[in-house]
């Protein structure tokens, strides 16, 4: 595990080649950093602005590895790389954030159970592999509710929202039978979006806070009460300590009508 900052000339792998790294190979090249982007799609858009690139698949240990075993330090451009794919490369060179981190994020199941395996509140939730289960949980968690793919939902897709039990089967049709989760509804008063950043001493960060206002907006807010101060702290340090990652989280929580707070 690198100890100190890369020196000038030194490689970060990232895997993914869209916008973002881009956007990441052009930070690091004002650096004196170089990149190598590792996509499963040619001519993305990263590979314009890279010093290596690589094309395969992210389910290919051997070939990630070897990706991995050219560069100083490897990280991702996007959420969605498989977890499996970080744990390759971390056999040939340090990677940032683990796989772990990835394995929690990207499955709302393991998120919502390691949220509230840290005493962090959450909207109810029922795992739901088949229609006898979602009945099974609709019988718990009263209708409305959102029954929510546990993989690849983002911006509202892998949704379905039940408003009563006989619309179970529909709902379930309409996210592909995949597994998922149902989820009762929450009232929010807000919404606050808390950035944790932790470096290799475990020197913590928090970012200042902002309500998002809608889903395009957000706004940084003039002051924050010690009681928002001290959730988020809370929240983010429990998050981040548990996880044991070097990197960047985000979390949201909100704020129901009821004193409880509940984290999204």
């Amino acid at each position: 595990m690198p100890e100190r900052p890369l020196p000038p000339g030194g490689a970060i792998g990232i895997l993914g080649g869209g916008q973002l790294g881009r956007m990441l190979a052009v930070a690091a090249s004002r650096l004196g950093l170089k990149t190598h982007i590792y996509s499963d799609e040619a001519g993305v858009p990263a590979f314009d602005v890279s010093a290596a690139k690589t094309v395969g698949p992210y389910t290919d240990a051997e070939a990630v590895a070897r990706f991995a075993d050219a560069v100083d330090v490897v990280t991702c451009e996007f959420e969605n790389v498989p977890a499996e794919a970080l744990e390759a490369a971390s056999r040939a060179a340090p990677v940032f954030p683990k796989a772990k981190s990835f394995a929690v994020a990207q499955d709302r199941l393991a998120e919502k159970d390691f949220v509230s395996g840290l005493g962090i509140s959450v909207a109810p939730y029922a795992r739901v592999d088949r229609l006898e289960d979602l009945r099974a949980a609709l019988s718990r968690i009263k209708p409305p509710a959102l029954l929510k793919t546990r993989r690849f939902g983002y911006d509202g897709k892998g949704q379905a929202p039940i408003r009563t039990e006989d619309a179970a089967p529909a709902a379930l049709e309409a996210i592909g039978n995949v597994p998922a989760l149902l989820e009762g509804l929450v009232l929010f008063e807000r919404e606050i979006s808390v950035i944790v950043v932790r470096d290799l001493p475990m020197t913590c960060e928090i970012f200042s806070c902002v309500y998002p206002n809608f889903c395009c907006r957000s706004a940084k807010p003039s002051a924050s009460s010690n009681g928002v101060k001290s959730l988020r702290w809370m929240f983010s340090m429990s998050a981040i300590s548990s996880i044991s990652v070097s990197s960047t989280s985000r979390m949201t929580t909100g704020r129901s009508t009821s004193p409880a707070w509940t984290a999204a």
